[in-house]
């Protein structure tokens, strides 16, 4: 099918070791059989080829042919994890975003400083593809048509959580990586209205200088 065009595969690291060989074969020869076929058929093919693993390591540890290797690595392409891409999360949240409204999932979006900074501060182990299930899934199971802090998993909560009753001392342990100041704020102001509201329970009285 891909004959004359362009055929990707991804995850190639992922490829047996019989299923290599037979590969190598169609790289060199531009020739294969069908399974259960006895005629060679011919193509022209362009071929691309993606893996998050470091292919070289692999091939010293023997769990990839170091002949396919050199055969994929003609013009090596290096894409940045989407963790040193930070810039570009909101963009893709905007696409996922469109991408599940075709599906009919009546959801509005992520909003807020808060939210997206514990997006943009988690070190995304899946990349994109992490970030596009968990869209998917906020957009499933969250009680509100936008996305808010406490609907994120708790791996995006951590060291964001303010205890009851915690001093300001409490607060000032500054992780070698820094903190997100308006973050920190806007958060520590969203979890005092709440516990205010908690008190009053639930009455909102509008008074100066004071929460509750």
């Amino acid at each position: 099918m891909a004959d004359k065009g362009t055929i990707f595969l991804d995850e190639v690291s992922e490829m047996s070791p019989k299923l290599q060989v037979k590969f190598l074969r169609v790289l060199q020869e531009s020739e294969f059989e069908r399974v259960g076929g006895g005629k060679t058929i011919h193509v022209d093919v362009r071929v691309i080829a993606a893996t998050n693993k470091d292919l070289e390591d692999s091939v010293g540890r023997n769990e990839f042919r170091e002949d396919l290797y050199y055969r994929l690595n003609v013009v090596p392409l290096q894409i940045p994890p989407l963790r040193d891409r930070y810039g570009y999360i909101s963009i893709l949240i905007q696409s996922f975003m469109e991408k599940i409204s075709r599906k009919k999932i009546n959801f509005l979006g992520v909003c807020c400083a808060r939210r997206h900074a514990a997006l943009q501060e988690y070190h995304w182990p899946g990349n994109i593809r992490e970030l596009e299930n968990l869209i998917e899934r906020m957009a499933i199971l969250a009680e509100s048509p936008v996305l808010r802090l406490e609907d994120l998993p708790e791996r995006f909560l951590r060291g964001r959580k303010v205890k009851s009753g915690a001093s300001v001392e409490g607060l000032l342990d500054i992780p070698d990586d820094g903190i997100n100041l308006k973050a920190v704020m806007e958060d520590m102001e969203s979890k005092l209205i709440e516990k205010a509201l908690e008190k009053s329970g639930g009455v909102k009285i509008v008074r100066p200088n004071c929460l509750g």
